[in-house]
């Protein structure tokens, strides 16, 4: 699941905070007293450390869910316990405060995409490309919005966009459809599909890790742009009307500065007209880099004028992405183009990272908190609001770049 979301859940930070938290061997193999003494730590280090844990839950509310979970642990298997830690986490309510999936953890080779209120088939290993574009009627006996409800609750989401973004990324592990009773032990068939005619297929899938590389299958013969290239932060390409260049902004590490500099050399030497900033799949990094790359687009004027940048965002857009999104519209008139973002514009951030002492597990928060604008909202909205649909994506169409190439032949 190279790069699959965990975006946030993985390490996408406001600013690149430092952390004394090493990779630490994990050890899910606890007696009971040990998985409770991790409970404790959380309930006693995550206040301490958080900038403010109780933005959105009470303390009272975080103690009686630790207490009733501290209480059951002898009664619950590694899976519920993990889950139940997972969901305690959540409460904090922001998208930096979590608890990374267990390297031990297990994911089926499918990716899910909610596109409206169904959750379809939206990549496949090769063995199951069968299964692209169905939609997912029940897991093991539960009907999919009872699932949906149930897995929900482990998200740490800031608004309806993140859970459609990270609701379908947990459901395609078994330890985490054990750990919410979706699922019995040894459920190889764990879904029930069904195709627009309504008829039904519940095939057995295998298992791998979640760092499995895979030669992912698509509905269409090549991935929309945003999904191309998972291994690189940044790169771009002209579109063939000629002056149009297209531009996939996905992280800040690697090799992403070095590319963008080639952009801007792109830039200077080409008879360019507008430029599209893809940052639909930025789960985000550190948000100052970002200004720098935009300092530098200001200093062209003929991209200082509306209709000149285009930024595509959506439900992935978070943490610096987010920031960034709202400097290009402030200082390049920049118009955004998509779903709104899965972050609100004012929240919590500077990822920090701590151990859980037993299971070695890893545990984000935030540290900080900051105000980007004075109106609240739950996402930075887009000018022109174009949400993904399935009929748009199994033929390959990308209807928001559509509207941005068509929006300057109509000038």
């Amino acid at each position: 699941m190279t790069k699959f979301r965990f975006a946030l859940l993985l390490g996408a930070l406001l600013i690149q905070g430092t952390s004394s938290a090493q990779s630490p061997k994990e050890n899910l193999a606890l007696s009971a007293e040990q998985w409770r003494t991790d409970v404790q730590f959380i309930h006693h280090e995550l206040p301490k450390l958080h900038k403010n844990a109780f933005h959105t839950v009470t303390n009272l509310q975080f103690t009686i869910a630790i207490a009733e979970l501290d209480a059951r642990i002898p009664l619950l298997n590694t899976d519920e316990i993990v889950v139940g830690l997972l969901r305690v986490v959540a409460m904090i309510g922001d998208a930096h405060t979590s608890l990374r999936p267990p390297k031990a953890f297990q994911w089926y080779p499918i990716g899910l995409y909610q596109f409206g209120k169904e959750l379809r088939v939206l990549r496949t290993a090769p063995e199951y490309k069968h299964l692209l574009g169905l939609r997912v009627v029940r897991v093991g006996k539960t009907d999919i919005a009872a699932a949906y409800q149930q897995a929900q609750r482990l998200i740490p989401a800031e608004n309806e966009w993140f859970l459609k973004e990270e609701v379908p990324a947990w459901l395609v592990s078994p330890n985490v459809l054990r750990g919410l009773g979706l699922i019995g032990k040894d459920a190889a068939a764990p879904f029930t599909f069904a195709d627009d005619k309504g008829k039904r297929i519940t095939p057995a899938l295998t298992t791998g890790a979640l760092e499995a590389k895979r030669d992912w299958v698509y509905p269409s013969a090549e991935p929309l742009r945003h999904f191309q290239k998972p291994d690189e932060d940044f790169w771009f390409t002209p579109l063939d009307d000629g002056w149009t260049v297209y531009a996939n902004w996905r992280g800040y590490f690697g090799m992403a500065e070095q590319r963008s500099k080639e952009l801007l050399g792109y830039l200077d030497s080409h008879p360019v007209k507008r430029l599209v900033l893809d940052l639909r799949a930025n789960g985000g990094g550190n948000f100052l880099r970002g200004r720098r790359f935009i300092a530098e687009l200001k200093k062209r004027p003929a991209l200082a004028q509306r209709g000149a940048v285009f930024v595509l965002i959506g439900r992935r857009t978070g943490s610096a992405a987010v920031v960034n999104a709202m400097d290009l519209r402030r200082d390049l008139q920049a118009i955004l183009v998509g779903e709104p973002t899965g972050e609100k514009p004012n929240t919590y951030g500077d990822l920090k990272l701590m151990t859980l002492p037993n299971s070695g597990l890893v545990l984000g928060y935030s540290s900080n908190y900051y105000k980007f604008q004075d109106k609240e909202e739950p996402g930075v909205m887009p000018d022109r609001l174009i949400e993904p649909t399935w009929a748009d994506y199994q033929i390959g169409r990308d209807a928001a770049l559509e509207w941005i190439i068509s929006y300057q032949m109509n000038k």
